[in-house]
Order: C-alpha cells, then sequence, then structure tokens
C-alpha cells in the first residue's frame, strides 16, 4: 500500500465528506473506521421482523440545510415534508397543540433581552421564579433537554435563543430510503477518486510530530501520512485515559482534550415499535369541527416524551429519550427500556400495557450513551464552546486536524448539516497547507 497524503480517522459524514473532498483535489485518502460499517452516527437498517427501515441515529433534515440538500439531489436521492399534526398529551389528556412551551412568548422576550450568556437554568432562575413561573420553567427544561439532549445546568442560553430564532417556522423532512444512502453515495465518490475506506480498524493510538504522524490500530496496522483529520465524536475525544474507545496521543494534547470536555454531548436513547395496526388518539380540540389527520409528533410529559410516525407508515412509532434522563438510563437492558417505553405508549393511548404487548410486532432499543464508539449522540453550546471550537479549529503543528460536528459554527448544531459543513471546512483547510 503506497502511503498516503493524509489519513482521516472516522468514517462518518464529516470524515466521509472530508475524504470525497480532498480525493478530489488529487490527493491520496485512506479512512480508517472502527466500525464494521460507514456512517457513525447515521445508521439506518433494515430487518425483517420491520416492515420499514429504522434510522438509529440521524433522521431528519432541519430546515434549508444547503449543503445537505444540494449532496441529496446530486445522489439523486429523494425526501419529503413530514405530514400530520402535532399532539401534546399533559395529565393524560391528548390535545392538538405546538405550543411546546408555556408562555413562551414571555419566555423570547426576555431571552432576547440577555447582555451576557450564561447556563439556560440560571437564566430561568434569575427571570421566573417562584410559584406563578412553575410549568414555564418545567416545559422549559423539558423542550431543552428534550430537543437539544442538554443538560440545562450547562447548555448557553444564547445558543437556545439562537436556535428558537432560526427554527421557529422550519419543516422537517424525512430521507426517503434513509440517511446511509448519503453515506454510500458519498463514499462511493471517494473511491472513484481512489480514496481507500478501511472497516474494522479502531485507532488505538497516534504519534506525531512536525509533518509526520503514524497510526496504529488495534489489529496491529501501521499507517503514516504527513497529515491526519481527526473526525471522532467529541464524547469519545473527551474519554479519559483507560475508558473504553480512549485514543493515546503521542505527545499528549490535554489543552485539545480539556477544549473537547468544554463542549456539551447529550444522552439519546431511541426506542422503535411496530404494532399490528396503528394506535387510536382521543383528541381534545378547542376547535370541534377541525378533522384530525394523523399524528407526526407526539410529546408527552413522561419518561419517553416524544414520539414521531414516518407518515404514511403509521404502525411504526419511534420513541426518544434524551439529555439527563437518558443518561441515567445507561447500561440498562434494551428489555428493560422497550418495557418502559410501552409504558408510556400505554400512558399516551390510553391503552393497557398488556393489549401493546399483545399486538406489538417487533421492538428495537439503541443507546448512543452506551455505544464506545460515540458516547453520547449529538452535541450542543455550552457557555464555553465558542472559545473550545475556535482553540480546536487550529490545526496542531500543521499537522493533527480535527472536525466534526463539535466543530461546527453556527445555530444548527448537532446535524448532519453541521458535520458535512465541517468536513468541508477542514478539507479546505487542509488543502491550503498542502
Amino acid at each position: 500500500m503506497n502511503e498516503p497524503d493524509i489519513i482521516i480517522i472516522g468514517a462518518g459524514a464529516s470524515g466521509i465528506f472530508a475524504a470525497k473532498v480532498l480525493s478530489s483535489a488529487g490527493k491520496k485518502v485512506i479512512v480508517l473506521e472502527a466500525r464494521n460499517r460507514k456512517g457513525g452516527r447515521i445508521h439506518t437498517i433494515e430487518e425483517k421482523r420491520f416492515s420499514s427501515l429504522i434510522e438509529e441515529g440521524a433522521e431528519f433534515i432541519h430546515g434549508e440545510a444547503p449543503l445537505t440538500r444540494s449532496l441529496l439531489n446530486k445522489a439523486g436521492i429523494s425526501y419529503y415534508s413530514l405530514q400530520g399534526e402535532t399532539i401534546q398529551v399533559k395529565n393524560g389528556v391528548q390535545q392538538q397543540s405546538s405550543e411546546f412551551i408555556k408562555d413562551f412568548p414571555l419566555l423570547f422576550s426576555e431571552i432576547k433581552k440577555l447582555k451576557g450568556d450564561i447556563p439556560f437554568a440560571e437564566f430561568l432562575e434569575q427571570n421566573f421564579r417562584g410559584k406563578k413561573f412553575k410549568e414555564l420553567r418545567e416545559t422549559a427544561a423539558r423542550y431543552v433537554e428534550g430537543y437539544d439532549a442538554a443538560d440545562i445546568n450547562r447548555i448557553s442560553s444564547y445558543a437556545v435563543r439562537e436556535e428558537w430564532e432560526h427554527r421557529g417556522a422550519e419543516e422537517s423532512y424525512i430521507i426517503k430510503k434513509g440517511y446511509s444512502g448519503l453515506i454510500e453515495f458519498l463514499a462511493e465518490e471517494s473511491a472513484d477518486n481512489g480514496c481507500e475506506i478501511l472497516l474494522n480498524r479502531e485507532v488505538v493510538e497516534i504519534r506525531w510530530t512536525n509533518n509526520r504522524v503514524k497510526i496504529i490500530c488495534r489489529t496491529g496496522e501501521i499507517f503514516s501520512a504527513q497529515i491526519v483529520l481527526v473526525t471522532i465524536p467529541a464524547g469519545v475525544l473527551r474519554a479519559h485515559k483507560g475508558s473504553a474507545g480512549y485514543i493515546d496521543i503521542i505527545p499528549e494534547i490535554p489543552a485539545y482534550r480539556e477544549a473537547f470536555r468544554k463542549i456539551g454531548v447529550g444522552s439519546v436513547i431511541k426506542v422503535f415499535i411496530e404494532f399490528e395496526r396503528s394506535l387510536n388518539l382521543n383528541i381534545t380540540s378547542k376547535q370541534k369541527n377541525k378533522p384530525f389527520s394523523s399524528p407526526a409528533f407526539i410529546f408527552a410529559d413522561s419518561s419517553f416524551n416524544a414520539w414521531w410516525m414516518r407518515y404514511p407508515e403509521e404502525h411504526l412509532y419511534t420513541g426518544w429519550l434524551a439529555g439527563p434522563k437518558a443518561l441515567r438510563y445507561s447500561r440498562k437492558e434494551p428489555d428493560k427500556l422497550l418495557s418502559k417505553a410501552l409504558d408510556t405508549l400505554s400512558y399516551i393511548f390510553k391503552i393497557e400495557k398488556a393489549i401493546l404487548y399483545k399486538h406489538m410486532r417487533a421492538g428495537k432499543v439503541y443507546n448512543w450513551n452506551d455505544d464506545v464508539f460515540s458516547q453520547g449522540a449529538y452535541v450542543y453550546e455550552t457557555t464555553y464552546s465558542k472559545t473550545a471550537r475556535n482553540f480546536l479549529s487550529q490545526p496542531l503543528a500543521d499537522t493533527v486536524y480535527f472536525s466534526g460536528e463539535a466543530l461546527y459554527d453556527g445555530w444548527a448544531m448537532g446535524t448532519v448539516e453541521a458535520a458535512i459543513q465541517s468536513g468541508q471546512r477542514s478539507a479546505q483547510q487542509i488543502l491550503r497547507r498542502i
């Protein structure tokens, strides 16, 4: 094997897109991936027991996502707007409503007045104390923990504000045949340019000097190049020595490790349950004569507090548990998590759990926090993130570069768009260097 110009560690969205950009520019690139598949936290699977595909990781296109959409269009991959109503369930009552936070206009008005960034929990405590605002605090915290998979004691209030400013009227889209199709398209284009993507190559050590890196895999294989681009998740890069998935970097770079620890990493558990038929809702609506269509999203005051249906495949229900609550369920057996998810559906639909079990065709759980090569789901902004990201965006001796959604500078953190934009930026940075 001839020595490459650049080694990329990680075949997720950021690494694969960086490989495409670099190989298109005529550079010899090798991608080393620890898993037995490409995609990282993108993982579309088809199982015989389910009648439709499952997205264990990234699932939606949020808003404009210009780079993601342009790539999908180029690949000829179709996507569609998610249809249906948004349902809220509170104290056991189902109601058509897209108002997730009590007194949101008041909350948004106050957060826009902020003159200095503080954690979101601190913002709530300073501005909405007492029994009068108890429901506002609870619904705001539940929304941020669920949507951003964040700890409200760490997430940046500025970031929450910016997200709300951009995401107010956005649509959500679903890729008809799953996100993995995009990864395969980018991998094929990279391969056509001579890029090699090697699976089952878990990196355990990076040795670097100026203009020289040596990468050692658990297989015992050693790869050398001028430059390495590290695209593995922040959850792994912030791990401590001796823990699963830890990569030795010699000489060690403690300032970079610490910078990754200043970026928030959210926890997410997804559950997939397919029934023999759709579950019926008994909707309370202020507009009595308004016809009710199929629900797209259901938000409930329960453990798995968000559910959605991939319309028109209404028999498959995807449940979502995120933030600190999800972290508390790490290392739980999948059967116990599936049982808890059924408890939530029993509460939402007012159907006995035993009946749900009887009509359940298939069930599956994926806990991203327990994934050794991920150690969390997507990232979120803390009050220290911008400083940390600016530091991490500077290469180490023009030899060790970092990329991934954690290094994306914009409001759409935690998305595939963020990952591929970061991969593009890092690839262009390397091309300027060499």
